[in-house]
């Protein structure tokens, strides 16, 4: 697969990038963030994406972009494992996780 991204097409100035995997039945989130602002990009398979109250299903080339304080959940209602990729403002910092929901569908 050959996967090129820029700032430029994204039009977001993103500062770390990273490829993260959803297992099938598996989700990923629950949470918010007060300082960092987040565009995720399914590369492989299908996730559903739920941001505070709506969601969407994400295949290959669909990007979503996370605001400030939007809670978020990515999840693998998929046979196969899906794959991503997350574009982060700020570098990973575990103190701007804030919220973390168990079950929001």
């Amino acid at each position: 697969m050959l996967l090129w991204i820029s700032q430029k097409l994204l039009n977001f100035d993103f500062k770390y990038i990273s490829i993260g995997s959803i297992k099938p039945g598996h989700k990923r989130g629950g949470h918010y963030h007060k300082e960092t602002y987040e565009q995720f990009m399914c590369i492989a398979g299908r996730i559903k994406f739920v941001r505070d109250d709506e969601s969407i299903v994400l295949e290959a080339g669909d990007i979503v972009e996370i605001p400030l304080g939007a809670v978020h959940v990515f999840i693998n209602e998929g046979k196969e494992t899906a794959y991503f990729l997350e574009m982060k403002s700020i570098e990973f910092d575990e103190q701007d996780n804030y919220l973390r929901l168990k079950d929001k569908q």
